[in-house]
């Protein structure tokens, strides 16, 4: 049995480096009835053609300007915000991911929370979705409560990034 939980421990530390081994060949079940064969769902990131900015905005406010910028090197990405005024603070996470499904159309999926606490107590919303977006034209992409969930995406200039290119 210790044997085993060794095994399991090495397979989870092998796996949480990026390894990704047949749990055959970290595991030598026991005469167990479990099975032999463990498959890792791992979701793989993909490098973007070009960077994209997602900018994420609530409307109408949650109380202060929760609004923020997310730059993009990969398919996924993730934002929080957390401010906090007088009585009032406000969190905003969004995560998700994106791709460019044709030139000049862009799907973002995203998962996003709001949370408000104060003294009356906390309030919020959570939801989820995909909407194709096309460059800096602003969407609606989620409605829930009274808030909407606006998003746009751009492309940086090819000078700003030339600018911040290793060896300048």
């Amino acid at each position: 049995m210790t044997r085993t939980i060794a095994a399991i421990y090495a397979g989870i530390v092998f796996i949480a480096a990026g390894g990704t081994v047949p749990a055959v060949e970290l595991l030598q079940p026991e005469e167990t009835a479990m099975p032999s064969v463990v498959q890792v769902i791992q979701p793989q990131l993909e490098i973007l053609d070009r960077p994209v900015i997602i900018q994420v905005q609530v409307d109408p406010t949650l109380g202060v300007d929760t609004s923020m910028r997310i730059l993009c090197a990969t398919s996924a990405y993730r934002g929080q915000v957390h401010v906090e005024k007088q009585d009032v603070g406000i969190t905003l996470t969004i995560s998700g991911e994106i791709r460019e499904v044709s030139q000049g159309k862009i799907l973002v999926s995203f998962d996003v929370e709001a949370e408000s606490q104060d003294v009356s107590g906390a309030a919020g919303f959570a939801g989820s979705g995909a909407a194709i977006l096309q460059p800096a034209k602003s969407k609606t992409v989620l409605t829930v409560g009274g808030k909407s969930l606006i998003l746009t995406v751009t492309f940086p200039p090819e000078e700003a990034l030339a600018e911040r290119a290793p060896g300048k």
